[in-house]
């Protein structure tokens, strides 16, 4: 591939954009800062129900807003909350690097790959409506036009490297970029009948370093993590902010069993994705022992 510019995200073969990202101490506190607004507004909107059933401190309905200027703040908060919780939903990815700074991938602390979604449609015939969804959806952003992955940088002694999609790429200086090592085979048949001898100690333990150890490292998320990724959808949007509509005008009756229903599938949803992550962890620690050919001698390896 051509090289590019230091400053400048990459692009792989595949079309798999690298671009380079650094943490400062100000953009973290930012970043803590914005996420405490929003539990401050959820609050907020919380107290507001409170004033209206008269269960403040002062336990009489409208002491904190007043009679009338509840509905108004009401009105205000819930707006405004609906707005925020939808584009910190909607656009994640682009706020969380807004308090990150952008930087060369020489000097990059996480690497962000992007990589395009492919997607085929078997339909001839799509109805109007359908038509007419995907282009506001379009319009609005609403979907990510690409995959991202935010994978961290390590260093070794073959240099800088990260791991996406369980296979190491090292970065690259002349070409500004991670790739994956290719170890290229011999394409004579002598070539190939001398692969019988096996690799020296010290070209295995070299080929270890650039390419890693024959393994998919698989982890089970925690449960914050995989709350973070349930509950960070545009659905959960919707109904949160539905239900709270109802908890306002006094119907909370039927408010709370709409809480229930959110938090019990919610719940079941993330113990079934913890579940199946510990399945597929599970099943990426199988391993056996082999006979390897070493400096001439037969090892046994895991």
């Amino acid at each position: 591939g051509e090289p590019r510019v230091a400053d400048g995200p990459a692009v792989l073969p595949t079309g798999t954009v690298q671009t380079g990202y650094r943490q400062t101490i100000l953009g973290m506190a930012m970043w803590a800062l914005y996420c405490l607004l929003s539990v401050y507004i959820m609050a907020l909107i919380v107290l507001i129900c409170l004033d209206f059933y008269g269960l403040t401190w002062h336990q009489t309905a409208g002491c904190v807003f007043g009679t009338e200027g509840m509905w108004w703040w009401m009105l205000f908060t819930w707006f405004f909350h609906s707005i925020w919780y939808a584009c910190f939903v909607i656009k994640y990815h682009a706020i969380r690097n807004f308090f990150r700074t952008r930087c060369p991938l020489a000097d990059a602390e996480e690497v962000m790959m992007w990589q395009r979604k492919e997607v085929e449609s078997f339909v001839m015939d799509t109805h109007v409506l359908v038509q007419a969804l995907r282009w506001v959806t379009d319009m609005m952003h609403l979907e990510e036009e690409g995959i991202i992955t935010f994978v961290p940088v390590h260093t070794g002694p073959q240099g800088k490297f990260v791991y996406y999609q369980y296979q190491r790429f090292l970065y690259q200086a002349g070409t500004n970029r991670y790739e994956p090592h290719v170890i290229h085979m011999p394409e004579t048949n002598g070539g190939i009948r001398e692969l019988r001898k096996g690799l020296a100690d010290t070209e295995a333990a070299h080929r270890m370093q650039l390419v890693g150890s024959n393994e998919i490292p698989l982890s089970v998320p925690s449960w914050f993590k995989i709350a973070g990724n349930e509950l960070c959808r545009f659905f959960y949007v919707y109904q949160t902010m539905m239900t709270w509509i109802y908890y306002f005008w006094a119907y909370w009756q039927v408010a709370l069993p709409f809480t229930g229903v959110i938090a019990f599938s919610a719940i079941l949803s993330m113990w079934v994705q913890r579940q199946n992550a510990k399945s597929l962890a599970q099943l990426s620690r199988v391993g056996t022992m082999c006979q390897i050919l070493r400096s001439g001698t037969w090892k046994e390896a895991r």
